[in-house]
C-alpha cells in the first residue's frame, strides 16, 4: 500500500507544461466531486488522413488484350469533331483499364525497406532479432548467446553482400548514361534527397483547401510577375525578326499523319512515367500499338486539318516537388507538371513540323542552344570560352552580364506570342491550332490520392510539355536579334549572357552601359 502511494506522489511531481499529440481528442471537463478540472485525453488509433495507404493495383494483361481488341472504333470514325473523337477514345480505354484491374492492400510486413532486401532476407533479420531478445532475456544461456552471435554474423555478411552486389549492377547499369549514372551516385552515397513530398503544405483537417491554395498559388505566380512588367514599350511586340523581314517566307504547313509515324512516335515513348488524369500509360499504347495506332492517326488528322487541340488533353495534374528552403512555405516548391500520353503524342507531331520549319528557314537565332538539335551546353560554353580567350589574347577587356528571367516559362504572354508566330509565317488553320493549344488550359495538384480543383490557366507556356520549350524559344528569340548590342549574346533557353570586349574597362562599362539602358 505504502509503495502505490509513494509512486502516485512521484508521478504527481512530474510537470508537462505543453503537448502536442497528432490524432488526439483533449477534453477540459467540470465535476462536483473535486475542485479541479479533469483533463481527458484520447489517442485516436484511426489511420491519418496523411498516411498512405500501402496498395497495388494489378493489371489483367491478357483481358485488357482482348478489351481493347474488342472496343468498336466506329463510332470515332463518324464523328469530325476532335473533342468528341478523342473523349470516345480516352473513355473506352478508361473502361477497359478499370475493368482489368484489382487494387489490393500491401500488408506493411511485406513492405520492400531496400531494393536489395528480399522477403526471406527479411524474415532473417526477424529470426536475427528474435534469438537476440532471447539471449537478452536469459543472459547465462551460453548456447543461446552463441547460437545468436553466428546467425547474426551471417544474416550481417549476407546483407552486406547483396548491397554491394545490388550496387555494383546498378553503377554498371548506368555507365553510359552521365545523368543516370551522377542520380546512381547520389543515391548510393546517400547525398541526394530522400523527400520531395510536399506533406509540410497539407493540413490534416482540411487537405483539400491546403491542395486549392497551393494550385492557386503555382496558377497566379506567372501571371503576377507578368504584370509587373513595363508594358510602355508594348509596340516593340510587333516588331519582326530581322531574318524574316521582306525575305518572301512561306506560310508554315501541318501535313497529315499516317498510322506508321503514329507506331514510330508510339515506340519512342518513355515507358514507366507517371500517367496523367486519363490513367492511360505509355506503357499501355505501346504494348497495344498494333490496335490503337489506327484510332490515334484518325484523331490527330482531324486535329491538323480543323486547328482543333483536344480539350481533355489539356489539362495538367501538379505535383509539387520541394526544391529548398522551408518545407511549409510553397514559394520553395517546384511544379512538375503530368499531361496525358495522348497529348505527348500529338504535341510530338506537332513540334517534329515546326522544328523543321524553322531550322529550315533559319528562324531561330545561332545564338540559342537549349532545345536544339545538336546544341547542348557544351557548344554554349566553348562559344563563351572562346570569346573571352580570343579578347584576352588581344589584351581587350572583357566583361560578362548574365541574365536568368524569373519564372520564364510562366510569365509568357499568350497574345504576344500568338503575334510572334503569326509574324513567321503560322497563319489560318495552323495559327488557329496554336492558339487553341495555347488557351483553355486547366491544371489541378495532385498530393497522394487527393485532388484540388480545376483552375484554368491563362498565362505561359506549358511546362513539361514537348511543345512548350519551342515555343519559349520564338518567344524571345527578338532578344538574341538585337542590334545594339555590340558584343557577343550566348543563351541557353531562357539562361542568356552578354558579352562585351574593348581595349579599356571604361570602353567596355560604356558599351555594357548603353546595350542595357
Amino acid at each position: 500500500m505504502n509503495h502505490k502511494v509513494v509512486s502516485y506522489l512521484k508521478l504527481e511531481e512530474v510537470r508537462i507544461d505543453h503537448i502536442h499529440i497528432r490524432a488526439a481528442l483533449t477534453l477540459v471537463t467540470n465535476s462536483t466531486l473535486t475542485d479541479h478540472q479533469a483533463v481527458i485525453l484520447c489517442l485516436c488509433r484511426g489511420r491519418s488522413p496523411l498516411r498512405s495507404r500501402l496498395t497495388k493495383t494489378t493489371i489483367d494483361h491478357v483481358g485488357l488484350q482482348s478489351d481493347i481488341a474488342g472496343i468498336d472504333f466506329t463510332p470515332i470514325y463518324g464523328t469530325n469533331d476532335a473533342n468528341i473523337a478523342t473523349e470516345l477514345l480516352i473513355a473506352s480505354l478508361q473502361f477497359a483499364i478499370k475493368s482489368n484491374s484489382i487494387i489490393t492492400k500491401i500488408s506493411r510486413r511485406k513492405k520492400v525497406i531496400k531494393p536489395w532486401i528480399t522477403p526471406g532476407l527479411i524474415r532473417c533479420m526477424r529470426t536475427r532479432d528474435r534469438l537476440h531478445r532471447k539471449s537478452k532475456c536469459d543472459p547465462d544461456n551460453h548456447i543461446l548467446k552463441l547460437s545468436y552471435k553466428r546467425y547474426r554474423n551471417f544474416c550481417n555478411n549476407l546483407l552486406k553482400r547483396l548491397k554491394r552486389n545490388f550496387e555494383r549492377n546498378e553503377i554498371m547499369r548506368a555507365k553510359n548514361n552521365n545523368k543516370r549514372l551522377w542520380d546512381t551516385l547520389k543515391k548510393i552515397t546517400y547525398t541526394s534527397k530522400s523527400d520531395y513530398r510536399a506533406n509540410d503544405l497539407i493540413q490534416a483537417a482540411s487537405v483539400a483547401d491546403s491542395l486549392n491554395c497551393v494550385n492557386e498559388y503555382f496558377v497566379n505566380v506567372g501571371k503576377s510577375l507578368a504584370d509587373r512588367i513595363d508594358c510602355n514599350n508594348s509596340g516593340n511586340v510587333d516588331l519582326v525578326l530581322d531574318r524574316v523581314g521582306n525575305s518572301g517566307l512561306g506560310s508554315f504547313v501541318l501535313l497529315n499523319t499516317d498510322s506508321n509515324e503514329v507506331s514510330r512516335m508510339i515506340a519512342g515513348l518513355k515507358s514507366k512515367c507517371s500517367v496523367g488524369w486519363d490513367n492511360i500509360s505509355n506503357d499501355l499504347l505501346k504494348q497495344h500499338c498494333h490496335l490503337l495506332a489506327t484510332p490515334l492517326t484518325y484523331i490527330f488528322n482531324l486535329c491538323l486539318s480543323n486547328g482543333t487541340f483536344p480539350s481533355c488533353l489539356k489539362k495538367a495534374v501538379i505535383i509539387p516537388i520541394h526544391k529548398s528552403g522551408e518545407r511549409d512555405k510553397v514559394q520553395n516548391y517546384r511544379p512538375i507538371s503530368i499531361f496525358p500520353s495522348i497529348s505527348k503524342l500529338l504535341e510530338r507531331l506537332i513540334n517534329t513540323r515546326l522544328v523543321r520549319y524553322l531550322e529550315s528557314n533559319s528562324l531561330l537565332s545561332n545564338s540559342q542552344f537549349g532545345f536544339r538539335t545538336g546544341k547542348s551546353t557544351d557548344n554554349a560554353v566553348y562559344e563563351l570560352v572562346d570569346y573571352i580567350v580570343q579578347n584576352l589574347d588581344k589584351g581587350n577587356k572583357t566583361l560578362g552580364l548574365f541574365l536568368d528571367l524569373a519564372k520564364a516559362f510562366d510569365t509568357v504572354s499568350i497574345p504576344i506570342l500568338t503575334k510572334k508566330l503569326e509574324k513567321i509565317g503560322i497563319r489560318g488553320v495552323q495559327l488557329k491550332l496554336f492558339n487553341d493549344y495555347l488557351t483553355d488550359r486547366y491544371q489541378c495538384v495532385k498530393f497522394d490520392n487527393y485532388f484540388s480543383r480545376d483552375i484554368p490557366v491563362t498565362y505561359g507556356v506549358p511546362q513539361g510539355s514537348i511543345l512548350g520549350p519551342v515555343l519559349f524559344l520564338i518567344y524571345i528569340n527578338d532578344l538574341l536579334e538585337l542590334n545594339s548590342v555590340r558584343g557577343k549574346i550566348i543563351s541557353y533557353a531562357d539562361d542568356t549572357v552578354l558579352l562585351f570586349s574593348a581595349g579599356t574597362w571604361d570602353s567596355v562599362f560604356r558599351e555594357a552601359q548603353e546595350a542595357s539602358g
